[in-house]
């Protein structure tokens, strides 16, 4: 998608674009309200020079552990065309102290839904999970902790029924990176599969898999990978390279590819909802043949409308140190075990974007900027939302134990706890003010301290 290489032409071309498509909405006769606004400003301090890790972790990139001050504003615009489609149009800037780009695009996409099936081109936030609660935000791969790749993308709005107690969904996207990194102008594939199982009125099973790959692109130490159309039906069915490809690429899968296994049960009774859930990682075959079991997410919410002071409760259980065992040669001198999640020895900036790790943010990176130096570990993590008198509240609290990597291990365990707690109190015509506190202990570092306030403004 060569449309996106260049990050300096799109905000020129967003605004044109979106100012026709206002006239557009201005005339609709279709929906009472097309027009959508949102403002954003922060301002947060810390004990020392970083913040507390809730405080700046899967904000979509918006935030940097150096960020003390942030504003974002935002618009979208809607035109219902008839009772199957509707058209979207939505955009939004970012100014944020301490990082790579302090001024950015956060948001700009057109989105159009026909009745069951909806395309999306340009860079779109990615819907909150689990109440905002959990640690990956629903998806190991896309936690929203990184800035969103722009790209196209087509998804299923709901899953299509085939029978009564079965129903199918997913997507397919192909988004292009735009940062400085080790690789320049590669490229992602992504596509997802829902199995949907309706037991019952109550109960629900899905499970899910989730492929994403790193393709493309030039490097400066192999040069320019491979990007032809074969090469992209390669990467879609994860074959092995062609001749063009670098030897290890031809003997694996083109490309640094990655994924999920997922299954999901939710039981409800009542008002009451419980969802228990796992998602693996997998780099290779011996990941997708589960023998890292049982690395991966482990989670299970429970959620009450009607119960205000809790209305949701979420824990989750985390793990990455198994990565099918130590690195080892195989018959026929291939390597197994030493999966290494997140990192690869073609994309050296490894799973990420714009200097953040895109999915699980308790795996780190290392000083350098290329990969992760701390992939293996251990985390409990619990989430509350809820409201008390006329203030909504959501806390986070995280227990993480770091190993380092197979290849450099840490000398002793990195451990850490990450505590987070949000106040807010909202009017329906001056906004929401919120006050923000975290507080984080580390065996390296020692302690931080971190409060702040933020404000919101919609109409």
């Amino acid at each position: 998608m060569y449309i996106f290489r260049s990050a300096k032409t799109i905000p020129g071309r967003i605004i044109l674009f979106s100012l026709v498509l206002f006239a557009l909405a201005s005339h609709s006769q279709n929906i009472e309200n097309p027009f959508d606004f949102r403002a954003q400003a922060r301002l947060v301090e810390s004990s020392s020079e970083e913040l507390p890790f809730w405080m700046y972790t899967n904000q979509n990139g918006r935030l940097g552990p150096l960020t003390h001050f942030s504003t974002t504003v935002s618009s979208n615009y809607s035109i219902l065309n008839n009772e199957h489609s509707a058209l979207r149009i939505g955009g939004g800037i970012t100014y944020a102290n301490e990082l790579q780009t302090n001024f950015f695009v956060d948001e700009a996409f057109m989105e159009y839904t026909y009745r069951n099936l909806q395309f999306m081109i340009g860079t779109q936030h990615r819907s909150v999970e689990l109440n905002g609660l959990s640690s990956v935000n629903g998806n190991i791969l896309f936690s929203n902790n990184a800035r969103t790749l722009p790209g196209v993308e087509v998804k299923t709005v709901r899953p299509f029924s085939i029978a009564d107690f079965f129903a199918i969904g997913g997507s397919l996207a192909h988004y292009q990176t735009l940062d400085d990194r080790f690789v320049e102008d590669a490229m992602i594939h992504y596509k997802h599969l829902d199995l949907i199982f309706n037991w019952n009125q109550n109960s629900t099973l899905k499970a899910t898999i989730q492929h994403a790959v790193q393709w493309g692109g030039t490097s400066p130490v192999f040069g320019k990978q491979p990007t032809s159309f074969s090469d992209y039906i390669r990467v879609v069915f994860g074959g092995s390279g062609g001749e063009t490809a670098r030897d290890s690429d031809q003997i694996n899968a083109l490309g640094n590819s990655l994924g999920s296994f997922g299954l999901t049960y939710q039981w409800r009774k009542n008002d009451s909802q419980w969802t228990l859930y796992h998602q693996s990682l997998f780099e290779d075959r011996s990941g997708t043949e589960a023998n890292n079991f049982p690395d991966g997410v482990w989670g299970v919410q429970w959620t009450n409308p009607d119960n205000s002071w809790a209305s949701a409760v979420l824990y989750e259980y985390i793990q990455t140190i198994s990565q099918s065992g130590r690195p080892r040669q195989t018959e026929g001198g291939q390597q197994s075990g030493g999966d290494n999640y997140f990192n690869n020895g073609t994309y050296r900036s490894g799973w990420t974007y714009f200097g953040r790790n895109i999915g699980l943010p308790f795996i780190t990176q290392d000083p350098d900027g290329l990969g992760f130096d701390n992939n293996r570990i251990i985390a409990h993590h619990v989430g509350v939302r809820g409201q008390l008198w006329k203030l909504n509240y959501l806390a986070k609290g995280s227990y993480v134990e770091g190993l380092g990597t197979y290849r450099e291990p840490f000398p002793r365990r990195r451990k850490a706890v990450y505590t987070y707690l949000e106040t807010s109190y909202a009017t329906p015509s001056y906004g929401t003010l919120s006050l923000l506190l975290g507080a984080d202990y580390l065996n390296t570092t020692g302690s931080n301290f971190g409060a702040g306030l933020q404000y919101r403004y919609s109409f």
